[in-house]
């Protein structure tokens, strides 16, 4: 996927569609999301193993294939929509535990229980109800992203 003015509008585009309201910015290595500002982070820049992990995470618990990219997108954009202090604090919480026990050894479990923290879990199933929601316009973005490349 290439990093191009072209690509960055389309997205910009995407996600306004989505809220106006929504801001992006582009980085090189990761998602997030800036909730107070409504601003999401993307990147173009892969990440195979973590892809590969969230797609896996998204096909076991959700039953659907969804681009990785587009997937982390509506992510972001879900944590703007399931947005709760109590849930923000919990996530802190688990995600400090989490990191506390981590063992490298066991990097697929650890990734698999950070998706399932119920902020995280909430930002995908949102992101999932819109791509199939809105399924048709959804792949056609990605196509059209794509053909940049």
């Amino acid at each position: 996927m290439v990093n191009s003015h072209r690509n960055r509008q389309l997205v910009r585009e995407f996600v306004r569609s989505i809220d106006p309201n929504l801001m992006v910015q582009f980085g090189e290595d990761e998602f997030y999301v800036m909730i107070d500002q409504n601003i999401i982070n993307a990147t173009f820049n892969s990440d195979p193993l973590g892809d590969r992990l969230y797609k896996e995470f998204v096909e076991t618990n959700f039953d659907v294939s969804i681009d990785p990219f587009l997937s982390g997108l509506l992510h972001e954009c879900g944590h703007i929509f399931t947005y709760s202090e109590e849930r923000d604090h919990e996530r802190d919480v688990l995600y400090y535990m989490l990191q506390c026990n981590f063992d490298i050894a066991r990097f697929k479990e650890y990734t698999m229980m950070y998706f399932a923290i119920p902020s995280e879990y909430n930002a995908t199933a949102w992101g999932v109800n819109y791509y199939l929601t809105n399924k048709e316009y959804c792949d056609n973005f990605i196509k059209e992203i794509n053909n940049e490349a």
